[in-house]
C-alpha cells in the first residue's frame, strides 16, 4: 500500500518560501552570540523596528530584559503568519460567526457552509506566508516584553526559572497565528482575578482558578479553521476545537504569570485521531489538562488508558536543532507532520517507553530519514523518524503496547521498509513475520469496541504483506466468522462497507485477535 500525504493546498508562493526559508536560515552560520543577525537581515525595510526594541532595553540597562528581547528577536526568523486576499475574506467571514446567537453555536460548521457558498469568489488556501520580522512594530514588541515580566513578577510566579520563563511565558505568539497585541489586554480583563488572588504562591493553585473562569469563558466544539487564529479571533468566538481550546488557555495562562505548555499527539496508536493539551509546567514536569473543560492532573487523556500514545510532541517557540525540518535539505520532501522545527519530543516526560531498531536497510538508503508508522484512519501515518546509519535506524522513546511499520516517504508517499514492529508492554520489540505457522481464528467483531459481526453482512480478511492482501472475503452466516489454517504469525484487520472508520489491525492471540 501506497499512501499520499496532502501538503494541504497550499499555494506554490507558500512552498517556495518555506524552501527559501530553510536555504537562508537552517544552514547559515550565526554570526553573533544570540543569532541576531540574520533576523536583521530578514528584517529588511523593517530591521529599524527591530533595531529599536533592542535600544529601549539597552537604555533601560536591565540585563533579564534585554536578554529576553534578544532571545524573542533571535528565533523571530523562524515565526511566520498568513497575510492577502483570501485571508482578508477569511477574518471577514470570522466577523460574522462571532455575532451567531449563543444557542446557535452548535450549528457552526452549518452557517460556515452557507457563509462561503454566498461568496463571489471563494476562500482559496493560498494565502502568502510572510515572516514576522517583515512588519512587527517596536511598540508592540516592547509593551508584550514589559507585559510578560509584569506576569512573571506574580507571587505564584517567581520561582519560575529564567529558562521556563523565556519558553512558557515570553513568546508574545503561539503557533502561525497573526502576530497581535493580546497580554497586555488579558491582563487587564483578568486584573480583578489576579488582585483576587494576590497572596496566592502556588501556580498549580492559581492554575486552577483560572481554569474554572476559563471554563465560562470558552466552550469546545467542531470548528471549520483554515488558519491558525490569533487570541482576538479566538475571542471574538469564544469557542474552537481542542487545538484551539489549547491556545486560548496558553495566551490566558500565560499573560496571568502561568508557565504552560500545548502538547500533543498527532495519532493514537491503537485508534482513530489524535489529541491536544495544556500542561502545566508544575515542578519541572508536565500536568496536563484540557483547557477549559478538564483541571491540571484530572484531564480525560490520562483516564482514558486505552488510548495509546506513540508520540507526544511538544510546540516550542525556540528554534530545536536537532528537529528533521532544522536539518533536512528540502522541508517539502519531508511528511508534513515533520515540516516545523519547533517541535520536541517530550513522550517520555508522559509515559514508559522503549527504543526500536530496524536492521536490514538497504546500504543505499543511508543518510535519509527512515519513518515510523501507526495504523490511524485506515492508513499507515509517520509518527517519528531516524535516521538511517550503516544498514539500520534506531528509534528512540516509542510508546509501548502499539504496533508499528517502518516505511520510507518520497514524493508524498510511504511505502513499506519492513515488517511491522510490536513494542510490548513490557518495552520488548517483536518482529511480526510469517514464519509459516497456521492457527485458527474466530472474530465477533471489527474493532475492540465493535461493531459486532452482522448475520448477511460480507467482509473480507486482509493480511498485511508490505501491502494489504486479500486472505478471503466471505459473507456472515452468523454473529462469528471462523478461518481455519491461517498464518499465525501475522498482521491483519477486517474490513467491509459498514462503519469502516471502526476497523483496526490485529495479530492472533489463542485464536482470536488481539486488537491493536
Amino acid at each position: 500500500m501506497r499512501f499520499s500525504l496532502n501538503f494541504s493546498k497550499s499555494s506554490l508562493l507558500i512552498k517556495i518560501s518555506l524552501i527559501a526559508f530553510f536555504a537562508a536560515i537552517l544552514f547559515s552560520c550565526t554570526s553573533d552570540e544570540h543569532g541576531l543577525t540574520e533576523s536583521f537581515q530578514l528584517a529588511g525595510n523593517n530591521r529599524q523596528e527591530i533595531k529599536k526594541t533592542l535600544e529601549h532595553f539597552n537604555a533601560e540597562k536591565n540585563g533579564k530584559k534585554i536578554r529576553a528581547a534578544e532571545f524573542l528577536l533571535s528565533q523571530m526568523k523562524y515565526q511566520f503568519h498568513h497575510e492577502g486576499t483570501s485571508k482578508d475574506r477569511y477574518d471577514s467571514l470570522l466577523n460574522i460567526l462571532s455575532k451567531v446567537p449563543y444557542e446557535r453555536m452548535e450549528k457552526l460548521d452549518f452557517i460556515w457552509d452557507s457563509l462561503r457558498k454566498s461568496l463571489k469568489t471563494p476562500i482559496r488556501d493560498d494565502a502568502d506566508l510572510v515572516c514576522d520580522l517583515k512588519n512587527i512594530s517596536s511598540q508592540n514588541l516592547i509593551e508584550h516584553i514589559d507585559a510578560a515580566f509584569e506576569a512573571w513578577n506574580k507571587p505564584w510566579s517567581k520561582n519560575i526559572s529564567f529558562g521556563d520563563f523565556c519558553e512558557y511565558i515570553l513568546p508574545y505568539k503561539l503557533v502561525n497565528e497573526q502576530p497581535d497585541k493580546w497580554m497586555v489586554n488579558i491582563q487587564k480583563r483578568y486584573h480583578a482575578l489576579a488582585e483576587k488572588n494576590s497572596s496566592q504562591t502556588d501556580p498549580y493553585q492559581m492554575c486552577l482558578g483560572i481554569n474554572n473562569q476559563l471554563k465560562k469563558d470558552f466552550k469546545i466544539r467542531s470548528f471549520p479553521s483554515i488558519w491558525d487564529l490569533n487570541f482576538h479571533e479566538l475571542d471574538m468566538l469564544k469557542s474552537g476545537k481542542c487545538y484551539h481550546a489549547t491556545q486560548y488557555t496558553t495566551y490566558v495562562m500565560r499573560s496571568l504569570g502561568i508557565p504552560i505548555a500545548m502538547d500533543f499527539t498527532p495519532y493514537w496508536g491503537n485508534m482513530n485521531g489524535g489529541h491536544e493539551w495544556n500542561a502545566l509546567i508544575f515542578n519541572g514536569h508536565p500536568v496536563p489538562f484540557i483547557g477549559s473543560e478538564s483541571d491540571p492532573g484530572l484531564t480525560k487523556i490520562d483516564l482514558a488508558r486505552q488510548r495509546k500514545r506513540a508520540k507526544i510532541f511538544r510546540r516550542t517557540y525556540s528554534f530545536q536543532p536537532q528537529s528533521l525540518a532544522a536539518i533536512t535539505k528540502d522541508p517539502l520532501d519531508i511528511p508534513a507532520l515533520f515540516r516545523s522545527a519547533q517541535l520536541r519530543d517530550v513522550t517520555d516526560e508522559y509515559i514508559p517507553v522503549s527504543d526500536a531498531v530496524v536492521n536490514n536497510l538497504p546500504s543505499s538508503q543511508n543518510g535519509t530519514p527512515l519513518y515510523i508508522c501507526v495504523f490511524n484512519r485506515q492508513e499507515w501515518v509517520p509518527t517519528a523518524w531516524a535516521m538511517i546509519r550503516h544498514g539500520k535506524s534506531k528509534f528512540v522513546k516509542m510508546g509501548r503496547d502499539i504496533i508499528y511499520l517502518p516505511m520510507y516517504y518520497q514524493s508524498g508517499e510511504l511505502s513499506a521498509a519492513g515488517s511491522p514492529v510490536f513494542i510490548n508492554s513490557k518495552g520488548l520489540s517483536v518482529q511480526i513475520n510469517d514464519d509459516g505457522d497456521k492457527t485458527n481464528l474466530v472474530i465477533k467483531q471489527k474493532s475492540p469496541e465493535g461493531p459486532s459481526i452482522t448475520k448477511g453482512q460480507e467482509y473480507e480478511l486482509l493480511i498485511w504483506q508490505g501491502k494489504w492482501e486479500p486472505v478471503e472475503k466471505r459473507t456472515a452466516t452468523a454473529d462469528s466468522i471462523v478461518y481455519n489454517g491461517i498464518s499465525k504469525n501475522a498482521l491483519y484487520r477486517i474490513t467491509s462497507k459498514d462503519k469502516m472508520s471502526k476497523e483496526r489491525i490485529f495479530i492472533i492471540d489463542n485464536c482470536k485477535p488481539l486488537w491493536k
